[in-house]
């Protein structure tokens, strides 16, 4: 009412409160459409983001799995390899040590030869001449 009465005043623009009131809420209502408009964008993002983090996860997730199985199977198959190797390095300690048994009789059996015949020569020349002699033509 001052602006409206006042000379002061005259100038400047008078407008009734309702009217005013309206015209700030209207400005306000289109501030709220906006702020609106960019949360639901943002919520939008956030939603997208988590989904994209979640199957994310899940893909880890299943790529730990088949590390896990990968190693699992790499175990086996190295056990399985270790069991034959070694199977393999016993039979071979088997035969290398029934061929050495063998080896060493033979050996003992020709050193009993040995012996044998070493022990009838040393008989042999502790004959007499005489004797000695007549054993060597036979």
């Amino acid at each position: 009412m001052v602006c409206h009465l006042s000379r002061d005043h005259r100038e400047h623009t008078v407008v009734p409160i309702e009217e005013a009131a309206e015209e700030y809420k209207d400005q306000i209502r289109s501030c709220l459409k906006t702020l609106k408009k960019e949360k639901e964008e943002i919520l939008s993002f956030k939603l997208r983001g988590e989904n994209k983090s979640h199957e994310l996860l899940k893909q880890l997730e299943t790529e730990k799995q088949k590390i896990v199985s990968e190693f699992q199977q790499l175990r086996q198959f190295l056990e399985e390899q270790e069991r034959l190797l070694l199977a393999q390095l016993e039979e071979l300690n088997k035969e290398i040590e029934k061929r050495r048994a063998e080896y060493v009789a033979k050996l003992s059996e020709e050193i009993a030869s040995f012996s044998s015949l070493i022990t009838e020569m040393e008989q042999k020349c502790q004959l007499p001449a005489s004797e000695f002699l007549q054993v060597r033509r036979c």
